[in-house]
């Protein structure tokens, strides 16, 4: 679940959370990818805070509906006690009480939008070279290793029973008026990557 390096083809996997970090994983571990560095920000590394990325490295993640990935974020940290640095503040009995933590606190830390900006270094010199759709990700994941060189058509076919979310859903119900804000401070994300406001 973190940001992957492969040195000989500078190649560079971002992990944007909740969007199949651990089933990637395992399937850039197989070809010579390795963890960047887990100590800082649990791994989750962006553009920005790797130095040795130049314009050169071919770099590549993946993005989720902003509604399924505000869902998925919510009911992964509920079931973890909300024990990760950053987040006790938006601490929340449901999901959309988070929701309007997130989206009328004036940091919005953790606003779709802006994490995703930071993590793919959006309008900087070095922003990522292909982002494919999580809802896509064999066929993004396999096109991504295309670009240097590397054929895992085997493996993903293989390990595409893996994929499955661990993280117990207590609560995805999102409120017309969330779903409203979750659109208009994302909406950038929504047009670029076609999708829809049902989370699909």
């Amino acid at each position: 679940m973190a940001t992957m390096y492969h040195p000989e083809k500078d190649a560079l996997f971002i992990h944007f959370s909740k969007t199949g970090g651990m089933w990637t994983q395992k399937i850039l571990s197989k070809f010579g990818f390795r963890i960047v560095d887990l100590n800082v920000k649990g791994g989750h590394l962006g553009i920005n805070d790797l130095d040795f990325v130049t314009k050169n490295t071919y770099t590549f993640g993946f993005v989720r509906n902003p509604i399924s990935w505000h869902i998925s974020l919510f009911n992964f940290l509920d079931s973890n006690n909300w024990n990760f640095k950053g987040f006790s503040r938006y601490k929340s009995s449901s999901l959309n009480e988070h929701l309007s933590k997130i989206y009328t606190s004036p940091s919005q830390k953790v606003a779709f939008s802006i994490w995703f900006n930071d993590m793919f270094g959006v309008g900087s010199d070095l922003e990522c070279k292909n982002i494919f759709r999580y809802e896509e990700i064999y066929n993004g994941l396999k096109k991504a290793l295309q670009n240097v060189n590397i054929n895992a058509e085997t493996e993903i076919e293989m390990a595409k029973d893996i994929k499955k979310n661990k993280t117990l859903v207590r609560d995805s119900y999102i409120s017309k008026e969330n779903i409203r804000l979750i659109f208009l401070n994302n909406k950038q994300i929504f047009e670029k990557y076609k999708y829809n406001l049902d989370g699909g």
